[in-house]
């Protein structure tokens, strides 16, 4: 693995500082990374000394070489305002990962520290060996350049990991602010969430597609197939089951059934978004961040295909494999477009009876089936998300007809992400109102009115957090808002 160290000249004779490349260069080979020397090409004494490099000569250099880095580990045990603008270099243009060496306890709580690292560490060696621990998987160069491959990949090796020695293992890889998030949030839940987040689903839920299928139809399969199916009609979801996945049974994704649309697969959390929207039969509905189509089906099924939905979404793949999957399951109300959701609002002024946004988040909730969203994770995405969401629900709430409701839904725990969003638009719109979801027989939690020193709406106790553990299911945010008959 390539690391960029990033290291503390400010102040030191050029002779220490000498002294020093050599420990570094002896860590590096220890743990077996490619150090990329920041110190290589600024050899000159003169010149190190009285910062006499020239500045576009110093940023051509440690630029690159941080683009070539999988980690950059900048070490904040000396004071120097380099170190300030390397980190900020690293995540804002170059979307690296970064550990930080933070000796000092006290500076550990710096804000944009906390911002711009992923890993915050006290000893270089601690950064050296993380580096080389992370190295276990196949960490692209930036945080986002993860190929399908690499994800699959990492999916797996998080799973071997866990056989071997559990969530406790694993626990050295989870970002460090995310611990610190998630200890605030979940309090002595922590440890519970923690293991749940990478815990193997005891059963899947499965959606019967009524516009191909019946219940009766669906047990000839489950039949066929000695599946054991327990319902889950407490909350009026006749048509949607747990299934054990049982080793040496059919897999459910592999059979005809399948193929042919009879049924489809889908995590109970992401069902309830549909749920508490309710489409019915003739609404115009729009779905904004369709892709890739398990909630537009089933609102599609929900309104027996009668009425109009909209799906939108930005990515042109992934709106192709919705339309794959809204084929195969027989949905013909469905039109799609590929366009940025926040434009919407504009073009399609107060037409659509119901609006559900299903915002691009942190994903936080699906790390049990996706476990390399948690090497993805970054704080300072968090920020950059939430001008996207915010924006897809304005556009929402703007083509939202009087009367009628909007569900905003996420898979993710950030308050940022969640309830601070809503109450954002609740801020903004006089005519919105909160409405209290009732989920019967699913366990829920309220939403917060507070976090951190942010406090939010009341009413935002009304919407629900779904936790891993209260229905094996993964974590979830919903959210339902109308809008008044004036609006």
């Amino acid at each position: 693995m390539k690391i960029f160290y990033a290291m503390p000249f400010t102040g030191r004779p050029y002779k220490e500082i000498v002294k020093y490349r050599k420990k570094i260069r002896e860590l590096a080979t220890k743990y077996n990374l490619d150090l990329l020397e920041q110190f290589v090409g600024v050899e000159k004494k003169d010149r190190f000394e009285n910062h006499g490099y020239p500045p576009l000569f110093i940023a051509k250099k440690d630029h690159s070489l941080i683009r070539m880095a999988h980690v950059v580990i900048v070490d904040f045990s000396g004071s120097s305002i380099g170190r300030d603008c390397e980190i900020v270099v690293a995540k804002e243009i170059l979307d690296k990962r970064v550990i930080s060496v933070v000796p000092d306890g006290h500076m550990r709580n710096h804000p944009y520290l906390r911002l711009y690292s992923n890993y915050v560490v006290n000893k270089v060696e601690e950064a050296f060996a993380l580096s080389q621990q992370l190295a276990q998987f196949p960490l692209p160069e930036t945080m986002s350049g993860f190929t399908r491959e690499q994800k699959d990949e990492t999916d797996l090796s998080v799973a071997e990991y866990l056989k071997k020695g559990g969530v406790n293992g694993l626990t050295k890889f989870l970002p460090t602010e995310l611990q610190r998030r998630w200890k605030a949030l979940f309090g002595s839940e922590y440890r519970e969430v923690l293991d749940w987040s990478f815990k193997a689903f005891a059963s899947k839920a499965v959606r019967v597609n009524r516009l191909k299928s019946s219940t009766q139809e669906f047990f000839s399969t489950v039949e066929k197939y000695k599946w054991n199916p327990s319902s889950l009609d407490s909350i009026d979801l006749e048509n949607v089951f747990r299934i054990q996945d049982i080793p040496g049974t059919s897999r459910f994704g592999t059979t005809p059934e399948f193929r042919n649309g009879l049924f489809y697969v889908q995590d109970l959390a992401s069902i309830l978004a549909p749920i508490a929207l309710d489409p019915k039969p003739g609404d115009q509905v729009l779905d904004l961040g369709a892709a890739p189509g398990s909630k537009t089906t089933q609102m599609a099924e929900m309104m027996r295909n009668r009425g109009k939905i909209l799906a939108v979404d930005i990515c042109a793949s992934r709106m192709d494999d919705l339309q794959k999957v809204v084929d195969r399951m027989g949905v013909g109300i469905v039109t799609t477009l590929v366009v940025d959701g926040r434009t919407i609002g504009d073009e399609f002024p107060k037409v659509f009876d119901k609006v559900l946004v299903d915002g691009p988040c942190s994903c936080e909730g699906i790390f049990r089936y996706k476990a390399h969203k948690f090497l993805e994770w970054d704080l300072l995405n968090i920020y950059k998300l939430t001008d996207i969401q915010l924006g897809l629900l304005n556009s929402g709430y703007k083509v939202l007809k009087p009367g009628g409701t909007l569900v905003y839904s996420t898979c993710t725990y950030a308050p940022e992400e969640n309830e601070a969003i809503v109450d954002e638009l609740l801020k903004m719109e006089s005519s919105a109102k909160l409405e209290t979801i009732h989920l019967g027989g699913i366990k829920t939690r309220p939403g917060l009115t507070e976090w951190e020193h942010q406090k939010y709406d009341k009413r935002l106790s009304g919407a629900v957090r779904i936790v891993p553990q209260d229905n094996d299911t993964i974590g979830f945010f919903i959210a339902k808002i109308t809008k008044s008959a004036t609006g």
